[in-house]
Order: structure tokens, then C-alpha cells, then sequence
């Protein structure tokens, strides 16, 4: 301002004099006096100097998917969930303040951010509700694992100030000399500090130490204290084997009660108990500098080791008004893993069991049967010259077969499935059929919501093509009012052309006088892993 250039032309007066005065040697010293003053003069009058990281200009969270289907989950699957509630990011600040003494002060100031927000998992009206999560990964980073022991374990870590020798393995372990370390984190605080660890090693000749006043930095030497300083290993991430305390979670009982987070941002009495959905609700997020938000996924459990088949079928077929009107005595025991996450039809996924577990539908007037293959005992034996029944004539065409063309039929069947052991992303398996050479290739595939494992899925797939090619010769015929008695479903051998048939009744249908019309397919139970007996028919011819 003003009183800095009134010092300027004063201090420039006094150099001219003092060279006018005393000579060169003069003026060079008063120079060197006004350069020094002004150094002295702008350190204390300089103004604070503050470095600010820049505020991100979103602060909406990601939007969630109106009208987005919530999953109906029997057993085990993954799923990612849909928001359906949220705060604004939340900024904080942190001043880092230095200098000072007679220089300028500097601030650093440093944001962070957080995020209250629930997570919708699954609609628990057909299933009932979840029992657990049982792991959770954020990004690609697992962050809650039930399986692990302790408080939780070491999912990345570093090492620094080592000496040689000591490098981090492959595994997650450390390794020195001639052994192999790992570690276990068995107690963190509630903002996920480590604040014990066990190291487990393949021999003996390693522990651990605590350093200093950080909780996460430990020491891994040598028990031997006269060998060096050893490695300090530093941990960069851990999973939990337990929800994190700021977590809420909300199984989809029909009592549940409304969540206390929603409820100081939307005022009691304004937020709904959502009975029969299962969510999280995660209050004050650390986004961390960036204010990314986090994808989170979830392994989520409705009842460990599967929901039973019976009880899978039973709550579809209620789902569609079937009640009262199905018979599942028959049906083959099994677990079911499987997450519906689309709008279909209740046959959809009663289809995709059916092909899975190896059982068919049948209607019984007005009772849906539900049967396994090969479950019943061959209740009829038919003779040639009961076949083909009619008023004026008899056995005239015998049994009717109609083969399908083999341009019709699959060569090779893939089944995508979802694999659990490959962190229930989708898998395939093939199956193939061998044909002589110039014959045409017909690839076809299957699709399942259910989570198989490789050897169920590879045998499955193999069992289904094996299937179409047995199955592709229908069959039909009239038999006499003394078979009346007989409805789809029912396993019977018929005697033809010198050979017996295995079949399965597919249709039924009574005609007049007093004739009975059938439908059936070849009798394949015996291709199944040990579902039932192989047909009581002596021979089936195989297809060509």
C-alpha cells in the first residue's frame, strides 16, 4: 500500500546519499541493509497461506433403479441390492496448520466424506426371511467374511523398512529364510483397527511385536534378537467376520420395526417397517477423499446348506393360487441354491428346477403330481394285441412311433449355470455328442438361476442331452377301457414288434366306447444318478 512506497523512495533518498557522502563502498552497504530490511518486512507482514482440497461438486449419491425387481432367495446366492434410501455426501474437514514463529502460517485443509444409505437385498413375502450375510465384498475387496476366526483376516498388507530376506508371498504370507508366515488379525476396534495379530508359520523362530503408538504397524522379526531389526509389515486391509457396528441389519420378518437412521433424516413415524424385505442400512459411510461410493455386494443366506426342494415348490405353486391342488410325495430329495431376479411366470423357474433335479409335472384331474424319475414301481405290462384298440378293428397299427429328424437334435448342450465356487459368477458346462464324420453340428443351451457346483453342473448337462437323444421318438397308441385306470406319470412297459418298451405316460385321454388314448416317451430313469430302477422293458432300442 501507501506506507510501502513511502519506505521505498525514503530507503532510495538514503542510498543516494550515503554514495553522495561516503563513496561507492557506502552505498553498496545500504543496498544490502534495504534488501535485508524488506526480507524482515514481508515474513511479518505476509498473510496466511491456505492450501484447500477442492469440494467434489456432486454431492448426491448414485440413484437407484425405480421399479428395479428385489430377488426372491432360496438358500445361498450373491446379490447386489438396490438403494432405496440415502443422504447427501456429508463433506469433513481436517486443518493442518505450519510455520509460524515469525514466518507465514500454512493450512492444509483436507476432505473427507460420508454417506448414511440402505440397501434393499431381497423380497422375503415366497421365501421367508434371511437367516445371515455371510460375506460382503466392497468394489472387489472382501470386507466381512462369517468364516473367518478372531475378529477378522489379513487381506493385504506391506512391507517396509526390512532388511533383507523377506519378501510378501503369493498367498498374502510372509516368508523369511526358510519359513512361511501368515497372518490372522484377532481383535480390531470399531473403526476397523488392528489391534492384536497372529502370525502362524510353518516352523518356529517368528513373533510379533507392537510398534509404536499406530495399532495397524507391527513388528515381524526373528525370535532371535542378535539376527537384525527383522520386517515391520503394515496392514492395508482386513475382512470383518462380523458386521461393522454403524451396520443394521434387517432379515424381512413380518415384525421388524422401522430403522432408527432412517428415522432422525425422515422424522419418527414417517419411515415404513418394510415387513418382509431384508436390507442394510449403513449409517455414515467413510467414503474417504474421494466420496466414491462403494458397490457392495452380498452372499446372503435364507437357510444354510439350500432350502429344501419340497419348500421351494410348494411356496412357487401357492405363489400361483395352486393351494391344495399339488402332490409332492413323490418329489426327489435336495437342497436348493437360487436367486429369481427377474418378472416371470411361476413355470419358469418350476421348469428350471424340474431339469436340475431330474422330476417332471403331471396332472392328475385336478392335482398337480409332482414325480421324480424312475419313483414308482411299472404298474402295467401291455401285450401286443391289446394295442391299438378300436370298435371295428384291432392291432392294426400296434405302437406308433414318430422319430424326430436328427438335423432337429442337439449335438452339444451348454448349460450356464451360477458357480459358487467361482464367487457365484456365471460358469458353463458341455456337453457332447459324437457323430460320424460330415455330420452337421446343432448347438444348443440351457440356462439356470440355481447355484451348482462344477461336477453337479457337468453331470447334469450331460444327463439332459442324453435325455433329448432317448427321448426323441414319441410314442402313441389306443388301448382298451381295461386300462382306464392308467394316468400320465405312471411307468408301464409295452410289448411291440417283438420288444418291450419302457415309457413314461405324458398324456391320457378317454374316448368313445370306453377307449383309452395315449401319449408317452421313453422310460429314461436309468440314465439318472441313482434316482430310481432302470425300466423293467427288456431291450430299448437306442437312438441312431
Amino acid at each position: 500500500g501507501w506506507a510501502r512506497i513511502a519506505l521505498q523512495v525514503v530507503q532510495t533518498v538514503g542510498t543516494v546519499a550515503a554514495t553522495w557522502g561516503g563513496g561507492p563502498w557506502w552505498g553498496l552497504v545500504a543496498t544490502i541493509g534495504h534488501t535485508a530490511f524488506w526480507a524482515m518486512y514481508d515474513t511479518y507482514t505476509a498473510e496466511e497461506q491456505v492450501h484447500e482440497q477442492p469440494s467434489i461438486a456432486d454431492l448426491k449419491i448414485q440413484t437407484s433403479s425405480l421399479g428395479k425387481v428385489i430377488a426372491q432367495l432360496w438358500g445361498t446366492d450373491r446379490v447386489a441390492g438396490n438403494v432405496f434410501w440415502a443422504t447427501d455426501k456429508v463433506e469433513h474437514q481436517e486443518r493442518d496448520s505450519t510455520g509460524g514463529k515469525g514466518g507465514p502460517e500454512v493450512t492444509s485443509v483436507e476432505k473427507t466424506y460420508t454417506v448414511s444409505w440402505a440397501i434393499g437385498l431381497a423380497d422375503c413375502r415366497m421365501t421367508g426371511p434371511m437367516s445371515d450375510i455371510l460375506r460382503i465384498l466392497r468394489d472387489t475387496t472382501l470386507f466381512m467374511d462369517r468364516s473367518q476366526t478372531g475378529d477378522g483376516a489379513i487381506t493385504g498388507w506391506s512391507i517396509h523398512d526390512g532388511v533383507e530376506g523377506y519378501v510378501v508371498g503369493g498367498n498374502g504370507g510372509i516368508g523369511g529364510g526358510n519359513l512361511d508366515a501368515s497372518g490372522t488379525v484377532t481383535a480390531v476396534d470399531g473403526s476397523g483397527a488392528i489391534t492384536a495379530l497372529t502370525i502362524t508359520v510353518a516352523g518356529s523362530g517368528y513373533h510379533v511385536s507392537d510398534q509404536g503408538d499406530d495399532e495397524d504397524d507391527f513388528a515381524f522379526n526373528r525370535s532371535e534378537a542378535t539376527t537384525g531389526s527383522g520386517a515391520s509389515i503394515w496392514v492395508t486391509s482386513i475382512s470383518h467376520n462380523t458386521l461393522p457396528d454403524n451396520w443394521a441389519f434387517y432379515r424381512g420378518t413380518s415384525d421388524q420395526l422401522p430403522d432408527p437412521t432412517i428415522e432422525a433424516d425422515k422424522g419418527v413415524g414417517n419411515v415404513p417397517a418394510w415387513p418382509f424385505r431384508c436390507y442394510v442400512v449403513i449409517t455414515d459411510d467413510d467414503l474417504g477423499r474421494s466420496g466414491r461410493t462403494y458397490n457392495y455386494t452380498f452372499e446372503l443366506s435364507q437357510r444354510d446348506g439350500g432350502a429344501l426342494l419340497v419348500d421351494v415348490v410348494t411356496a412357487l405353486c401357492t405363489a400361483a393360487g395352486l393351494v391344495g391342488q399339488i402332490d409332492t410325495t413323490d418329489l426327489p430329495a435336495g437342497n436348493v441354491n437360487m436367486a429369481i431376479v427377474s418378472i416371470e411366470a411361476v413355470r419358469a423357474p418350476l421348469e428350471q428346477l424340474a431339469q436340475m433335479f431330474r422330476f417332471y409335472t403331471v396332472e392328475s384331474g385336478i392335482i398337480l403330481k409332482f414325480r421324480k424319475r424312475g419313483s414308482g414301481a411299472i404298474i402295467a405290462t401291455i401285450p401286443a394285441d391289446a394295442l391299438d384298440a378300436g370298435e371295428n378293428h384291432h392291432g392294426e397299427s400296434g405302437l406308433q412311433l414318430t422319430r424326430r429328424q436328427q438335423l432337429d437334435m442337439p449335438t452339444m448342450l451348454s448349460l450356464t449355470y451360477t458357480d459358487k465356487e467361482q464367487n457365484y459368477q456365471q460358469s458353463v458346462q458341455r456337453a457332447q455328442r459324437y457323430l460320424p464324420t460330415g455330420a452337421i453340428e446343432n448347438a444348443r443351451m440351457v440356462s439356470t438361476n440355481l447355484v451348482l457346483e462344477k461336477a453337479r453342473a457337468r453331470q447334469t448337462v450331460q444327463e439332459l442331452l442324453q435325455d433329448a437323444w432317448l427321448q426323441r421318438q414319441p410314442m402313441r397308441t389306443v388301448l382298451p377301457r381295461a386300462y382306464a385306470y392308467l394316468e400320465p406319470g405312471d411307468r408301464i412297459v409295452v410289448e411291440a414288434r417283438g420288444l418291450s418298451y419302457g415309457i413314461v405316460l405324458t398324456e391320457v385321454a378317454y374316448g368313445q366306447p370306453g377307449l383309452v388314448e395315449i401319449q408317452a416317451f421313453a422310460d429314461t430313469a436309468w440314465i439318472v444318478d441313482a434316482p430310481g430302477q432302470s425300466p423293467g422293458g427288456d431291450q430299448i432300442p437306442p437312438p441312431e
